[in-house]
C-alpha cells in the first residue's frame, strides 16, 4: 500500500491541571469521542472511528479511514510527535475523509495534555478528547478453531454458506483460515486495541454462488480490526460496520477418526471434468502419545482433502487418503487444530506418487511440528 508523510508534528506540551504524571499514563489505546477544530466539529462516525494506540515511544492509529504510525517523546511534562507517516487510500462516505483531514490539521496544533477519566489534547483553536479502549483480548484469541457464523454489514447479518468456513490465530503471529471456498494464510499483529492482518493470500476457486461471501471475508481481514470475545463467540469489525462472526468449535466435540464422519466437506478429485490427472497417495499418521488424539486438517491447493482426528495406536496407524489432480505443481498445507504445528510444501506431480505427513510433539522442547516426505514407489511402514 502506498505510503506518505502525513503530518511531522514537533509539540511541547505544557502540563495543565490532570495531565499525566508519567509515560505510563497515557500508554493504551484511545478512541475519539469529540473533537473540535475553529469552532467546527469533526465527524465521528461509528463505521470510522478515529484512533490512537501509544505504546513505548510508537505511536500508531487509524484516522477515520487511513492508518498512521510514528514516534513520541515524553519528558516530564512535556511530549513530542515526530516522523509520522499515513496510508493513502480514498473511503466512503464523504464524511470520512472530511473527518480525517481534520483530525490532522489538528493534531499539528496540539499543545496541551491533561488526563481525568479521558485523555484531551488542546491547542490554538483545537480539542481533542478520547477514550481508552480495552486492548485486544490475550485469552481465547489464539489456539482457537473460530468457524465462521454469520457475515455483517452495518445492521444487517446474513448466514453463510460453502464448506466449514474458519479462522485460527496462531501464538507465533500466524493465522490460518477459509473462506468457505477458498484457503486464506496470513500473519497477524496485535497493535494495542486493534488486531492487523498481514501477508494475506487466498488460495483456491470459488464457485459463483460463493463469491460474495469470500469477498466479504477478505475485504473484512484486510483492514485493521476491532475485536470482541465473549464466551464462545468471536466478533470481528473493520472499517465501514462490515465484520464476521465466529463461533468457537470445541475439538473434543469432533468424532473419531474411525467413523467417517466430520464437519469438513472433503475433496478427493482435484481435477477438472475431462482433463488429465495424476494420483497422489497421501498416508498421515500421529506419532505422539503426549497429544492422542490429534485433529488434523490438511489442505491441497486451497480445498480440504482431510479433516479428522488421528491416534496413535502405537505408532503403527497411518492412513490412507487417494487423491487424483491435475499434473503440476501443487501446495499442501497441514495444520493441528488446537494446536501450534503447521506445514506448507510444494510438490511436483507428474506421475503417479507417493506421500507421508507424519504429526510429531516434543515434550522435552514443548514443540509440534509436521514431516513431509513425498516417493516415485509405494512406501513401506516398519
Amino acid at each position: 500500500m502506498k505510503k506518505i508523510l502525513f503530518l511531522s508534528i514537533v509539540a511541547l506540551i505544557s502540563v495543565a491541571c490532570g495531565a499525566p504524571g508519567g509515560a505510563d499514563d497515557i500508554q493504551g489505546s484511545w478512541q475519539l469521542t469529540s473533537g473540535k477544530i475553529d469552532g467546527e466539529e469533526i465527524p465521528i462516525l461509528d463505521s470510522h472511528p478515529i484512533t490512537m494506540t501509544l505504546e513505548g515511544d510508537q505511536v500508531s492509529g487509524t484516522a477515520s479511514c487511513n492508518g498512521y504510525g510514528g514516534t513520541f517523546e515524553l519528558s516530564g511534562s512535556d511530549i513530542s510527535f515526530s516522523s509520522l507517516i499515513m496510508t493513502e487510500m480514498a473511503c466512503s462516505p464523504e464524511e470520512t475523509m472530511q473527518a480525517e483531514a481534520m483530525f490532522g490539521t489538528a493534531m499539528t496544533r496540539v499543545r496541551t495534555v491533561s488526563l481525568d477519566g479521558q485523555l484531551t489534547l488542546t491547542g490554538d483553536g483545537v480539542e481533542l478528547v478520547f477514550k481508552g479502549l480495552e486492548p485486544v483480548p490475550d485469552s481465547g484469541l489464539t489456539n482457537t478453531v473460530w468457524v465462521l457464523d454469520s457475515l455483517i454489514s452495518g445492521d444487517a447479518v446474513s448466514s453463510v454458506g460453502g464448506e466449514r468456513a474458519t479462522l485460527e490465530f496462531f501464538t507465533d503471529g500466524s493465522v490460518l483460515g477459509s473462506t468457505g471456498c477458498r484457503l486464506l494464510t496470513g500473519e497477524y499483529i496485535v497493535n494495542g486495541a486493534e488486531l492487523v492482518v498481514t501477508n494475506l493470500s487466498a488460495e483456491g476457486q470459488c464457485d459463483p454462488d460463493l463469491g460474495d461471501q469470500d469477498s466479504h471475508v477478505i475485504s473484512v481481514l484486510e483492514g485493521p480490526l476491532m475485536v470482541e470475545i465473549e464466551g464462545a463467540s468471536l466478533i470481528l469489525t473493520a472499517r465501514g460496520e462490515e465484520g464476521l462472526a465466529y463461533v468457537a468449535d470445541p475439538s473434543a466435540e469432533l468424532p473419531p477418526a474411525d467413523t467417517g464422519d466430520n464437519e469438513c466437506t472433503l475433496v478427493t478429485d482435484l481435477g477438472g471434468d475431462g482433463k488429465p490427472s495424476e494420483t497422489l497417495h497421501l498416508w498421515v499418521s500421529n506419532q505422539s502419545f503426549e497429544v492422542d488424539p490429534a485433529s488434523i486438517e490438511i489442505y491441497v491447493d486451497g480445498q480440504a482433502v482431510v479433516c479428522d482426528h488421528f491416534y496413535v495406536e502405537g505408532q503403527h496407524n497411518w492412513i490412507l487418503f487417494d487423491l487424483t489432480m491435475e499434473p503440476g505443481e501443487h501446495t499442501l498445507h497441514a495444520v493441528r487444530i488446537d494446536g501450534t504445528a503447521k506445514l506448507t510444501e510444494t510438490f511436483e506431480l507428474d506421475h503417479e506418487r507417493w506421500a507421508v505427513v507424519d504429526f510429531w510433539f516434543y515434550p522435552e522442547e514443548g514443540s509440534e511440528s509436521f514431516a513431509f516426505s513425498i516417493h516415485d514407489g509405494p512406501v513401506g511402514f516398519a
